[in-house]
C-alpha cells in the first residue's frame, strides 16, 4: 500500500489544483463555449466557504485555505462584470475583512508580540485579497469602478499599505534586539518576502486605480 501523504504534500497539492482550476478559469472569456452558466457561482462559493472556515483552523491550514480561496476568486474576477456585478457586495465585505485597518497595537508594533510565523501569514492573507483586487480592476474597469468603489479600495489600499509599514516598524525593532553569534541582526526570510510581496500588489492596484 501506498503511503499517506504528508501534510506539507497534501498542501502543495490543494494549491496546485487551484491554480490550475484558475488558469482554466481565466481562459473562459476567451474560449466559453460548453462552459456552464453556473460553475463559477460553485467556484466562487467553494471560495467564499474557504475562508470562512479558515477561521477555525490551525494557522498552517488556515494559509492553505486562505490561498486557494484568493486564487480562485481572483481568477474569477476575469470574467468581467457580467459575472463580477451580482457578487461584488459580497467580494467588498470579503475584501474588508481581510484589509482591516491597521489597529493601535500594530501602529505601535514597536512593542513587539507577534512571532515571525503569525506577522507571515497575516502578510500573507492581505497579499491574497489584494490580488484578487488586482484582478477586478484590470478585467472590470470602468464598468463596476465607480466613484464609490474606487474610494472603498482605496481605503483598503491604505490599509494594506499601513500593515506592511507596521511590519517593518516591529521587524526593525526585533531585528536590533535579536543578533545572531556574527552579531549580525537575525532576519526571517518568509515574513520579509511576504512584506514586499503585500506591498508590491499594493502598489500595482494603485497604478490600475489610477487609470480608473
Amino acid at each position: 500500500a501506498s503511503a499517506m501523504p504528508s501534510s506539507s504534500e497534501v498542501a502543495d497539492r490543494a494549491l496546485g489544483h487551484a491554480y490550475g482550476l484558475g488558469a482554466l478559469l481565466a481562459i473562459i472569456p476567451a474560449r466559453p463555449l460548453y462552459i456552464s452558466a453556473d460553475l463559477p457561482s460553485k467556484v466562487f462559493d467553494t471560495a467564499t466557504q474557504l475562508l470562512r472556515n479558515s477561521g477555525e483552523h490551525s494557522m498552517s491550514v488556515a494559509s492553505v485555505e486562505i490561498e486557494v480561496a484568493w486564487t480562485l476568486i481572483a481568477a474569477l474576477m476575469s470574467l468581467g462584470p457580467h459575472f463580477v456585478r451580482a457578487h461584488l457586495p459580497q467580494i467588498m465585505v470579503l475584501w474588508r475583512n481581510a484589509l482591516p485597518k491597521p489597529s493601535s497595537r500594530e501602529a505601535n508594533s514597536s512593542e513587539g508580540g507577534r512571532g515571525n510565523d503569525e506577522w507571515t501569514f497575516l502578510l500573507n492573507v492581505r497579499a491574497g485579497a489584494l490580488g484578487a483586487v488586482s484582478g477586478f480592476l484590470k478585467h472590470n474597469t470602468p464598468a463596476l469602478v465607480t466613484l464609490d468603489v474606487a474610494r472603498r479600495i482605496a481605503s483598503l489600499l491604505g490599509n494594506g499599505l499601513g500593515f506592511a509599514n507596521a511590519f517593518l516598524s516591529a521587524h526593525q525593532g526585533q531585528a536590533a534586539a535579536v543578533a545572531g553569534p556574527d552579531g549580525i541582526p537575525q532576519v526571517d526570510g518568509k515574513a520579509v518576502s511576504g512584506e514586499a510581496r503585500l506591498r508590491h500588489r499594493v502598489y500595482e492596484c494603485f497604478r490600475l486605480l489610477g487609470f480608473a
